[in-house]
């Protein structure tokens, strides 16, 4: 696989839905070549020793870049979107308040939040935009990124993404904050917030602010308001030759197909003899749900084998060689024109059928509209679904958080 830098004069290369990306490292996203002008630039602009610079805005920078790989801003973006507006917006933020405020009424702190904010603004949309799945070196599923845990680097060697639901989006401004605090070099968050009035400024501006507060939201605010294509074109593209893992493309195929006919209505959800339903635990999708889709398009493999690549690509692995992922549910049709509480508690007195399908925990993942279906009322678990409970640390309490003793 080749990772190189395109002429910036050439069509940025986008996303396409289940391209496989390799996992870089800051090094790799960050190169001198590539950021030159920006780096410079920030380095005359920060009033810090070289030294300073470095373990600030060259760390922040690097721990922002492995955050937020080669991830598009919006869905079927360009690849490394995020990185390149984020390191743009903030460069010309940080040269916006030094003009607007002279450099004897600013100092090294005042830039630094400057930056650092405008830089961050849009980090959420790693997060709220796409599922993140992470892929071994053959293209099977790994593990599930897990942003609040920290950067994908060591957890596999590629990734690939979904969208899912824009009703995720209202999570942008409340998470911006905490993200930014996880990306953060330690001595930078501590040096802001040590002055609580920089420190306000620089959290409203994280969370949205706009025009009429503090001096970075004001000056954050104008700089959204500028074109910044003509600096973002002299940034190299990135150039990415995506891993072809093609004996796992029936199972994406699949999840396009299911969503256009969910989209265009072609797929009922929530029907009495649907093959689709929303339930408490998640969305299941019904066997035959794949047998149909495998009929239409004249499948050349085996159905099991687009069952088992969609458990994979949604992070449901197989368990001990069988399908871990299957999941039983109850239908019957009793449950007619009844609440979901009186529905589910007639059930068991009443024939009923048992289905084999599939449950995929988050609906977010099938439905991408701001809006989703409510639960089903002809369908439940027949058995529990395990509980996805936190890891049990044993750490003990400081002397000073002991109570009632």
């Amino acid at each position: 696989m080749f990772i190189g830098q395109a002429k910036s004069s050439g069509n940025p290369q986008t996303y396409e839905e289940g391209m496989l990306l390799p996992i870089m490292s800051s090094d790799q996203l960050v190169s001198s070549r590539r950021y030159r002008f920006i780096l410079d630039k920030l380095s005359e602009l920060s009033l810090l020793p070289p030294d300073h610079f470095a373990n600030l805005y060259e760390t922040l920078i690097a721990n922002f870049a492995e955050f937020v790989q080669l991830i598009p801003p919006k869905p079927n973006g360009v690849l490394g979107g995020l990185l390149n507006s984020g390191l743009v917006r903030g460069m010309v933020a940080l040269d916006a308040y030094t003009e607007q405020y002279g450099s004897k009424s600013t100092d090294a702190l005042n830039r630094y939040a400057v930056f650092s904010a405008a830089l961050l603004l849009d980090v959420s949309k790693a997060v709220t935009n796409q599922r993140v799945m992470i892929t071994n070196s053959e293209g099977k599923y790994v593990t599930e990124w897990r942003p609040f845990v920290g950067p994908m680097c060591n957890l596999g060697t590629y990734y690939k993404f979904y969208p899912i639901s824009a009703a995720y989006k209202r999570l942008d401004n409340s998470i911006t904050a905490i993200l930014a605090r996880q990306i953060m070099p330690e001595s930078g968050f501590l040096w802001l917030s040590s002055h609580w009035r920089i420190f306000a400024d620089w959290l409203e501006a994280l969370a949205g602010g706009r025009r009429g507060a503090g001096r970075i939201t004001h000056i954050i605010s104008r700089v959204l308001e500028e074109d910044l294509l003509e600096l973002l074109a002299k940034i190299a593209n990135f150039n990415i030759d995506p891993f072809d893992a093609a004996e796992f493309g029936y199972g994406d195929d699949f999840l396009k197909w299911l969503k256009e006919g969910l989209e265009d209505g072609s797929i009922d959800v929530n029907a009495k003899d649907g093959m689709v339903h929303v339930v408490e635990e998640g969305v299941y999708v019904d066997r035959q749900m794949f047998k149909q889709y495998a009929d239409i398009i004249n499948l050349p493999v085996s159905i099991n084998v687009v069952f088992a690549q969609f458990g994979n690509l949604t992070g449901i692995v197989n368990i001990a060689g069988d399908y871990g992922f299957q999941f039983k549910q109850y239908f019957s049709d009793d449950a007619i024109n009844t609440s979901k509480f009186q529905s589910f508690g007639r059930l068991g007195a009443h024939a009923h059928t048992v289905k084999n399908g599939m449950l995929v925990k988050d609906p977010g993942l099938i439905f991408t509209g701001k809006t989703m279906p409510t639960t089903s009322t002809y369908i439940r678990a027949a058995q529990d679904v395990p509980a996805d409970l936190p890891q049990i640390t044993n750490k003990k309490s400081s002397p000073g958080q002991s109570r009632g003793k």
